[in-house]
């Protein structure tokens, strides 16, 4: 997931790499990770685009599609959900992502 988190783009796609059905993986994976496949799948991508955001001149709507997402104004929904602020407040410093999510791998 790590390799290719821009690329995937749900359970099925996860599911059919690991050879399992979705659920069974879904199952495995809960139980080995503690969070869901695609809970995975949004921190990982959440966690490239703080990266970006405080080294990067990218444009938003260049992180989102550079993280996997199609849509700028769904990654900025993601993005505050997870973080607190927008993607342009985070960029600014006026918002930070919490420890906790800055810690998950």
């Amino acid at each position: 997931m790590r390799a290719k988190y821009a690329e995937l783009n749900g359970l099925d796609e996860l599911s059919e790499a690991s050879g399992l059905s979705k659920y069974h993986f879904s199952r495995l994976f809960h139980r080995t990770k503690g969070v869901t496949p695609l809970h995975y799948l949004t921190n990982i991508r959440m966690e490239k685009a703080v990266e970006l955001l405080r080294h990067s001149t990218l444009t938003v709507e260049e992180i989102a599609a550079g993280v996997g997402y199609a849509s700028g104004n769904y990654f900025c929904k993601v993005f505050r959900s997870k973080t607190g602020s927008t993607p342009g407040q985070f960029r600014a410093g006026k918002g930070f992502a919490p420890v906790d999510f800055l810690l998950f791998k």
